[in-house]
């Protein structure tokens, strides 16, 4: 034989992002000088590095080499043991000589927390989405939770099992304790946590903008509407039921339009008088689309369904022309219903408006801009 071969140590545990050193020490059993090559084979040799990689002995001389394991941070470093060998040949004595050995990498555990958007936009609620990634060697299984002052937060799924690596979301949705028609917003801030029996506890701080339920003009139209409460009853007894006479004697109502509604039974209330008509505005891209009021006639609007099938983020609007009755962050609803007890007249002539700014790519990739509204209403 020409070389021995020992290890200081054959078993060594290190913590991913750590280091262990053991020491290899060479002996010239031949009877020449010979250059003994010392290399590391086995799963854990990506991670060593010996210095020197060779000695050069004269016969019955010894020698030692350093090797040191460095063992990468994060996930790449999977819990759990990785074998290796330690190899020695000479250049002259081509006998090979093999000592075997083991690194136990240490389970770790690091995860982050992220919330999109970090500021989350409603006036009764608003939801947003929760990043969880796992950066630690090992599953990491997290229990998630939230809370705030003046507002619930709940998250879904509460628990998630993470593998290394992995990046995975969950729904958090803010409801404020209360809501409120006018007025300046308010922003409520809440936090997010997540932990495990493996993982000490992680925070991330998000905030709802409150909004009023009634866009800026608003408490003008509020007041139009009580105003219109007080006296539909009386023209329901006067004027109206003339006209819903001769509406049902036709038998005929006038249709809207191709593709902006057509007669149906809907939502809305035969008592207040007219025609029930479904009507369906949409759009293809940022701007706006039109319904425009035949003239003589009068729109009552009476429930309205917002739609957003692409997960668009930005705003949309429902207009009279050029006033602003609603509007609402494309981020936070895919539907949403609107039932006014007391109907929004559009007079002759007058045009509900659709209109969406889409700030953002839609999810998944899909098509651009693709809101849309479905309103019921009564045609007079």
């Amino acid at each position: 034989m020409g070389a021995t071969l020992t290890l200081s140590e054959q078993a060594i545990t290190v913590v991913p992002g750590g280091t262990a050193v053991i020491a290899a020490s060479v002996t010239n059993t031949g009877t020449a000088v010979d250059e003994v090559a010392v290399t590391v084979e086995g799963e854990a040799a990506a991670w060593a590095v010996v210095e020197p990689w060779s000695v050069v002995l004269f016969p019955g001389a010894q020698g030692e080499v350093v090797v040191t394991f460095r063992v990468p941070e994060g996930p790449r470093a999977r819990p759990g043991p990785a074998p290796f060998a330690v190899r020695a040949v000479g250049s002259a004595d081509h006998t090979v000589t093999r000592v075997d050995g083991v690194v136990e990498v240490a389970p770790y555990a690091e995860a982050s927390l992220s919330l999109r958007p970090e500021v989350l936009q409603g006036s009764r609620r608003a939801s947003g989405t929760l990043i969880v990634e796992n950066r630690g060697n090992a599953r990491a299984e997290l229990h998630l939770a939230g809370a705030g002052e003046h507002l619930s937060v709940s998250v879904e799924p509460s628990l998630l099992l993470v593998g290394p690596g992995e990046v995975v979301s969950a729904i958090v949705t803010a409801t404020p304790d209360s809501a409120f028609l006018r007025g300046q917003g308010e922003r409520l801030p809440f936090t997010v946590t997540a932990e495990g029996a493996e993982h000490p506890r992680i925070t991330v701080e998000g905030a709802m903008a409150q909004r009023a339920r009634l866009p800026q003009g608003g408490a003008a139209l509020l007041a139009a509407l009580l105003v219109l409460a007080l006296l539909l009853p009386l023209a329901w007894f006067g004027a109206l039921r003339p006209l819903v006479r001769r509406e049902v004697a036709r038998g005929n109502p006038s249709a809207i339009g191709p593709g902006s509604g057509r007669p149906g039974t809907g939502g809305a209330p035969a008592a207040i008088g007219g025609s029930p008509i479904d009507g369906r505005l949409f759009l293809t891209a940022p701007g706006q689309v039109k319904f425009a009021v035949p003239a003589g006639r009068t729109l009552l609007v009476t429930d309205i369904v917002l739609q957003n099938p692409g997960a668009n983020t930005g705003l949309l609007r429902v207009k009279r022309g050029e006033d602003v009755l609603l509007e609402v962050g494309l981020e936070n609803f895919r539907s949403q219903d609107f039932h006014f007890v007391t109907p929004i007249t559009f007079s002759s002539e007058s045009t509900l408006v659709l209109e969406a700014q889409c700030t953002g790519a839609a999810a998944g990739g899909g098509a651009g801009c693709t809101p849309s509204a479905l309103f019921s209403a009564l045609l007079s």
